[in-house]
Order: C-alpha cells, then structure tokens, then sequence
C-alpha cells in the first residue's frame, strides 16, 4: 500500500477561534472509506498531531456544553425543554425534567460535578 497524505487532519484550534464563519466543508469527504478500506497509512506522527487537534477542540466542546447548561440553568431549570429564542420552556414530558435528566451522565463526565449534584437534589 502506497503511503499517501493524510487530508482529515487539520489545524489545532485557539481557545480564543470564532467559529461564526465557520463554513461545513460536507460534499464527499470521507468518500474513500465507503467499500470500507483504509487507503492511508496511519502514523505515530499523525497519531499525535489527531490528538493535540483534538484535546484544542476540546476547549470548545467545553465551553458550548457550559452555554447550553447555562441557558436552561438560567431559563428553564425543571422543565422539560428550553426554548432558547424565547427563553421560555415548555413540558412536553408533564413536567418531568427530562432535559435535566438527560443531562446527567454528560455533567458527570465533562467534570462538572457541582451542576451534577444540583441536578440530582432536584
């Protein structure tokens, strides 16, 4: 097998990147992949460059998941879901928390273990 460049690498990500420009590339990305061959040679340097992209993107994936908890904290707390334009609620789900439920396993995984708790106390 011919050792070819590696084109989904990309870039590490400041934490400071403003991502409303951002323009999906979509299209046929990945389309090498669908008989389910691997055409490209994977190496301890990609390896490691796939993972400092990813622990930058982490940053963000952090922060988006802060806003959201933020908004339905803030707007909706105990309900069932946030209407984030309105910054109303609605409860679908007899008023059952689902959204706070839901939340739970990704609280306790990204670490933050005090929103966790409130939700728990709920």
């Amino acid at each position: 097998m011919a050792t070819i460049n590696f084109p989904y690498l990309g870039q590490p990500i400041q934490p400071n990147h403003n991502f409303s420009n951002y323009i999906p590339l979509g299209g046929n990305r990945y389309s090498e992949y669908v008989n389910g061959e691997n055409p490209y040679t994977i190496t301890k340097s990609i390896t490691h460059q796939s993972d400092e992209v990813a622990r930058s993107r982490l940053v963000h994936v952090e922060n988006a998941m802060k806003h959201a908890w933020n908004g339905y904290k803030t707007h909706a707390f105990g309900h069932d879901e946030l209407l984030p334009q309105s910054k109303h609620y609605q409860n679908n789900w007899d008023g059952m928390g689902v959204t706070l439920i839901d939340s739970l396993d990704t609280l306790w995984m990204m670490d933050l273990k005090n929103e966790f708790w409130e939700c728990r106390d709920w």
